[in-house]
């Protein structure tokens, strides 16, 4: 049953006559050939509705270079995104708590059965 409602939404490209994009890369793509803005403020609109369930820790990490930057792990069930200047120690620490599937772990492909990639907005802003 899910392949078959997973295999429907990949083959499923327009609704109501509009385009439908699979990734945030092809919304914006498509932004840029219909002249208009709509997907991006789609997006933004979207991602305005992304909250912290939890207090954040004041600990910054720190890139070589000495910027600081924030960690991010976001986690639903069985599946964990780490936004991490240094993946492989934080991972590790989490493997250490919790068992890692294969103890694999690097670049995203995919969050929650969504494809996934980094790309830059408009504006300039590098995103995934």
């Amino acid at each position: 049953m899910i392949s078959k409602v997973k295999a429907k939404y990949w083959r499923t490209t327009h609704k109501y006559g509009i385009r439908l994009p699979k990734t945030a890369k092809e919304a914006l793509q498509l932004d840029k050939m219909n002249g208009n803005d709509y997907w991006e403020k789609v997006i933004k609109k979207e991602m305005s509705k992304v909250w912290v369930a939890y207090e954040p820790n004041e600990k910054r990490g720190v890139k070589p270079n000495g910027e600081n930057y924030w960690e991010l792990l976001l986690v639903y069930v069985d599946d964990c995104l780490a936004v991490s200047h240094d993946l492989e120690s934080t991972m590790l620490k989490i493997g250490e708590i919790y068992e890692l599937k294969d103890d694999e772990f690097g670049t995203p492909e995919s969050y929650l059965g969504a494809g996934i990639e980094k790309f830059m907005l408009p504006d300039g802003t590098k995103a995934w």
